[in-house]
C-alpha cells in the first residue's frame, strides 16, 4: 500500500515575513497550509468564438452577395480556380457557414453572421481541466484558480472523484457560474461519445496539492487565497490565486468553526516544546484569540525565561498553527505579562 507522504508546513519565521506583506488588508483570520486538490480531465463541448482567415472570408462575403451561384460562377468572380476554390467552399460547409444544393453555394445563417461580424460561435469538443477541492468529509468544490502552481502528491487510499460533481457545476445558472469563475463557454460534459477516440472519453483525476496562506477580509466578505512556493516558502502576495464571496463557505465549509481553547493550549505547548520551555507551559495563564494574534499572559518567571532566549515571541514575529489538518488557522503570539502573579 503506498503511503501518503506528510504535508510540510512553514515556519514562524516565514510567517512572520508573510505577515509584513498582507497586515494592511487587516485580515480577520488566517489559514496556512495545503489546498487537495482533484485536477479533474474531461472531454466536454464548448461553444468557442472563431474567426474565418482572409481567404474563407472572401469566399463567404461573395456568398452572401452572390447567393446560389454554382462553382463556375462563383469562380468567375473570384479567379481563385476550381481546384483552389472547391476545398474552401468544403470547409466553409464543414464549419457550418456554407451549403450547397442542386443550383449551387450559400451561406448560412451562422455563414452570414460571420461574414458580417468577422467571427461567429460554434460548439468545440476537447478535453479540460477543472480544479475541485477536496474537503475533510470527502466533499468536492469546484475552485478556480488564478496561475495555479500546483503539484502532484499521493493521496490516501479512498481518494476518489465522482464525475456527477462537474456535471452538477455544468448544470448551475449563469450567475453561480460567474461567482465561481466556472466557464460559461463549457455547456456539455461527454461520456461514451461513440464519435470520439476512448482515449478521449476517459475522465482522469490527478491529485495534487497547491500550498496556500487564506486570508479573510475584515469585513468577513471575502476569502482570498495567496499561492505559496513550498520549496523555498515565498509568498506570491501581489495576486490572488482566488477570490471568494460569502466567506468562501461553499467552498470551505470546514474552516467555519474556530478553534476551541484545548485546541489553542496544544498549539501553545507544541511551540514551547521545541524552544526548551515544556516545563513552563503551564506559567501562560490566559490565552486569548483574536483574530490572527493569540495573547498569551505569562508569568514573570516565563517572561525572563524568554527574554534570556531572546525569543522571537517578544517582537511580535513568533507565530504558531493550530491543529493537525491540511489546512491550519495562523496566529500571531503577543507575549503579556499576568497580572497578579508572583515573580
Amino acid at each position: 500500500m503506498t503511503v501518503p507522504v506528510p504535508l510540510p508546513f512553514p515556519g514562524s519565521r516565514n510567517l512572520a515575513a508573510w505577515w509584513r506583506s498582507l497586515a494592511e488588508r487587516q485580515p480577520k483570520a488566517l489559514w496556512v497550509g495545503h489546498l487537495l486538490l482533484h485536477r479533474v480531465e474531461a472531454l466536454v463541448e464548448s461553444q468557442q468564438t472563431a474567426r474565418p482567415e482572409a481567404l474563407p472570408l472572401a469566399v463567404l462575403k461573395a456568398l452572401v452577395l452572390f447567393p446560389g451561384e454554382p462553382l463556375s460562377a462563383l469562380d468567375r468572380r473570384l479567379h481563385l480556380g476550381p481546384q483552389a476554390l472547391r476545398p474552401v467552399l468544403n470547409q466553409l460547409c464543414q464549419d457550418g457557414l456554407a451549403q450547397a444544393d442542386a443550383a449551387g453555394w450559400s451561406p448560412t445563417p451562422l455563414g452570414r453572421r460571420a461574414a458580417e461580424q468577422g467571427d461567429y460561435v460554434r460548439p468545440a469538443r476537447a478535453r479540460r481541466a477543472f480544479h475541485f477541492r477536496a474537503a475533510p468529509d470527502g466533499t468536492a468544490h469546484f475552485l478556480h484558480l488564478e496561475a495555479p502552481a500546483a503539484v502532484p502528491w499521493t493521496p490516501p487510499a479512498d481518494w476518489h472523484f465522482e464525475p456527477a460533481t462537474l456535471a452538477r457545476c455544468l448544470e448551475q445558472p449563469a450567475d453561480w457560474k460567474r461567482r465561481h469563475a466556472f466557464p460559461l463557454e463549457v455547456e456539455q460534459l461527454l461520456g461514451p461519445e461513440p464519435a470520439a477516440p476512448a482515449w478521449q472519453r476517459v475522465i482522469v483525476d490527478r491529485p495534487e496539492r497547491q500550498p496556500v496562506l487564506l486570508l479573510l477580509d475584515a469585513a468577513g466578505d471575502r476569502l482570498l487565497g495567496f499561492a505559496v512556493k513550498a520549496e523555498t516558502w515565498s509568498l506570491h502576495a501581489d495576486r490572488p490565486l482566488f477570490d471568494l464571496e460569502a466567506g468562501g463557505r461553499d467552498v470551505f465549509p470546514d474552516l467555519g468553526p474556530p478553534p476551541t481553547e484545548d485546541d489553542w493550549r496544544q498549539a501553545w505547548r507544541e511551540w514551547c516544546q521545541p524552544r526548551g520551555l515544556a516545563a513552563l507551559t503551564d506559567d501562560a495563564h490566559r490565552l486569548e484569540p483574536s483574530g490572527p494574534t493569540l495573547q498569551v499572559a505569562v508569568t514573570p518567571r516565563l517572561l525572563e525565561r524568554l527574554r534570556a532566549i531572546r525569543s522571537d515571541a517578544l517582537r511580535d514575529e513568533a507565530w504558531l498553527l493550530v491543529g493537525d489538518g491540511p489546512l491550519r488557522p495562523a496566529a500571531q503570539l503577543k507575549i503579556v505579562e499576568a497580572e497578579g502573579t508572583p515573580a
